[in-house]
Order: C-alpha cells, then sequence, then structure tokens
C-alpha cells in the first residue's frame, strides 16, 4: 500500500480518493451523562465500518464494539467472556462517530472515559467475522490488502475463551491471549493442539486458523481485527529489545497511541495515547495510572525511561502497535 502525501493512506478500493490519519483513527475524551451521549469525530463508521473501543478511566471493563457484529453487542479484552447483548451501551455507528446509551460501563454520570476508534481502511485495519469449523488449516478471506502486522481475535458464542493475539514480528508458530499477562504459546513447548495459525504465516488476501477453540471451535462465532504492518505516517506494528534504562524507540513517525506487551514474560498490555499520557491495562479493568517509565512520544516514536519490565527490562523483547499523530 503506498503513501500519498504526508499522513496519507492510499484510497480505498473504488478510487476512493486520499485518506488521512484523521479520517481512520480517533482518540475521545468525555465525560458520562447516564443518558444519551453522540461522539462526533468525523469517523465514518457507519459508511466504511470499523471498531470502537471504550474504556472508563476509572476501574471498568473495556468494552469493544464493531459495525460487524452490530451496535450493543460487547467483547471486554480484559475477560474471556462471550459477547453480550446490551441494549444501552453503544447504540449507533454514524457517518460521523458513533452514540452511546446509559450503560454505566460507557456513559456513568461525571465518569471520565477514553474511546479510541478505528475506521476500516486498506492497510490499515479489516474486521471480519467468520463460523469455525474445527478443522486445522482452515482459510479466512479478509479485505486489508496485505498480510497484517497483527491479527486479534476473539470467540463471540463460547465461554470461556481467550482471546488469541499474531504478531507478525514473532511469526504464526506462536500466539498470545489479550485478556492475559502471560507470555506466547512457545511456553507450551510447541505441542500443535495450542497453535491458533497452523504455523502459516497470514497473506494479504487470507489467514489460516488452527483447530483451538479460541479461534476455529466447530460452529462457533469469531470476530478477528486485523491490522497493517507498516505504513509509513500511518500505522507500524513491530517489535524493539528494552534496555533496563533510557531507550528511545523509533516508529519512523509521531504517535498518538500505543499498545505494548512483553513477547516471552509476563508482562501487562500498556495502552498509552497522547490525550491521557497515562497507561491503561487492556488486560485488566483496573484505572488508568501514571507510569513513572514513560517518557513520552517524541516525533521518531516513544521513549522509555527505566527497567519496568512490562515495556523495557534489559534484553526483553517487546511487541507494538503505533499510530500516528496527524499534525
Amino acid at each position: 500500500m503506498s503513501i500519498i502525501g504526508s499522513n496519507i493512506l492510499a484510497g480505498a478500493s473504488g478510487g476512493a480518493g486520499e485518506i488521512t490519519v484523521d479520517d481512520v483513527f480517533s482518540i475521545d475524551l468525555y465525560t458520562g451523562n447516564a443518558g444519551t451521549q453522540t461522539i462526533t469525530n468525523d469517523i465514518n463508521l457507519s459508511g466504511e465500518g470499523g471498531l470502537v473501543w471504550i474504556k472508563s478511566r476509572s476501574s471498568r471493563a473495556h468494552y469493544l464494539f464493531d459495525t460487524a457484529r452490530g451496535v450493543y453487542k460487547k467483547l471486554e479484552s480484559n475477560a474471556s467472556k462471550d459477547e453480550g447483548n446490551a441494549a444501552t451501551t453503544l447504540t449507533a455507528f454514524n457517518s460521523d462517530g458513533f452514540t452511546i446509551g446509559s450503560n454505566g460501563d460507557v456513559n456513568t454520570n461525571s465518569e471520565n472515559y477514553v474511546a479510541w476508534t478505528f475506521r476500516k481502511a486498506p492497510g490499515f485495519l479489516d474486521v471480519v467475522t467468520y463460523t469455525g469449523n474445527g478443522t486445522a488449516g482452515r482459510t479466512v478471506s479478509h479485505n486489508l490488502e496485505e498480510a497484517p502486522g497483527v491479527i486479534i481475535c476473539k470467540s463471540r458464542s463460547y465461554e470461556p475463551t481467550n482471546w488469541a493475539v499474531y504478531f507478525k514480528a514473532r511469526g504464526a508458530d506462536d500466539y498470545w491471549s489479550l485478556n492475559v499477562n502471560s507470555a506466547g504459546s512457545y511456553l507450551d513447548g510447541g505441542n500443535s493442539n495450542f497453535r491458533c495459525w497452523n504455523k502459516v504465516s497470514p497473506t494479504s488476501t487470507e489467514f489460516t486458523l488452527g483447530s483451538d477453540n479460541m479461534v476455529n471451535r466447530n460452529g462457533e462465532t469469531y470476530v478477528a481485527y486485523l491490522f497493517g504492518e507498516d505504513m509509513s505516517d500511518v500505522i507500524k506494528c513491530s517489535s524493539y529489545t528494552g534496555t533496563g534504562g533510557s531507550n528511545p524507540i523509533n516508529v519512523g513517525f509521531q504517535p498518538q497511541f500505543v499498545l505494548i506487551k512483553n513477547a516471552f514474560s509476563t508482562g501487562n498490555w500498556i495502552i498509552i495515547d497522547d490525550e491521557r499520557n497515562k497507561r491503561i491495562y487492556a488486560n485488566t479493568d483496573a484505572s488508568e495510572a501514571t507510569d513513572t517509565g514513560w517518557g513520552g512520544f517524541s516525533s521518531t516514536g516513544f521513549t522509555l525511561t527505566n527497567a519496568a519490565s512490562d515495556y523495557n527490562s534489559s534484553g526483553g523483547t517487546y511487541f507494538y502497535i503505533a499510530i500516528a499523530d496527524p499534525t
């Protein structure tokens, strides 16, 4: 996927024209009112599709909604629960944002929230739903138009089932679970029963599944979020090595959002954005908190300042998703 100028994605299929980062990603802070709220961020969810990820900045669950599954239907990144249907959560995907109802996890009166909105676009994000068949080697088509850098997959109907995450920076031999802080499946000694991706790397048109219940139990329904790997000035999915001290990470642009995971040791899934500059753990319902080891975003990436095991232990390997700041 080519870039047309600074912070530009190539147009979607059919020659839709140039698309800026502002068209496909937004960080929105809002205060709950226990009623109805419309969050306007100029992201065309009703027309193009996408993902909305909402978290109270206090101690509440993460709620994920997407246009492929439809309104009301939430998944929790911090839990192995199946899909819930709550009519007062996200009630509409709009041409310029989304609308929420009175559910306390998304709209408690006077409580502060953050919402991350990701719009579908070639090279940035695709959202795919499918039904498992229990057969290793099953393939699922996608429209990302490039091999994904990260896949985040969850059963909608089978509980309890952990999330399954693929990182291209590691390869298709291993998986991670978004709702737990453990290391990758390499700790399982290579047992083929634990393989989610059947040891086959995704391509620009499809990804391959093993027979594990997390991704492919016969008759169960699933959703997968596919993120582009390396689009200059837009998104980067890659890895870095911890130093235990000052550690500037060069991603090639100034980010506004990062998600970080310790690859081969216990560690939380850290989310930091430039609207809050505080950490939220994707795998817990804990409140946001200031992290003394976070040095902030820079014009070329982000900086870490101490040896915290979650993101910068000496010699540790860390995977990340970074999304560019459009300014």
